[in-house]
């Protein structure tokens, strides 16, 4: 899909054409799609974060340091 200079993190599949993952302390998310341009956004920033992707709730969790964060919905 792409490359970075740092190593991708987690990665989850938010839909069939979206994926959330980090690269170092971005969180970021990618359309995939059968156009020829990947649409992909910073959507936050946390030092060291490591992510979960609730399926069930289209929460994002975000452990940075000691701090646990929570999304609101991402998805309808």
């Amino acid at each position: 899909l792409t490359r970075f200079s740092e190593k991708i993190g987690h990665i989850f599949w938010l839909t069939d054409y979206y994926l959330i993952f980090n690269v170092g302390n971005k969180i970021k998310v990618a359309e995939i799609d059968n156009r020829d341009r990947i649409n992909m956004i910073d959507l936050a920033e946390f030092e060291k974060p490591e992510i979960f992707w609730s399926q069930k709730d289209k929460k994002l969790y975000v452990l940075s340091e000691t701090n646990v964060y929570l999304s609101g919905n991402l998805l309808p």
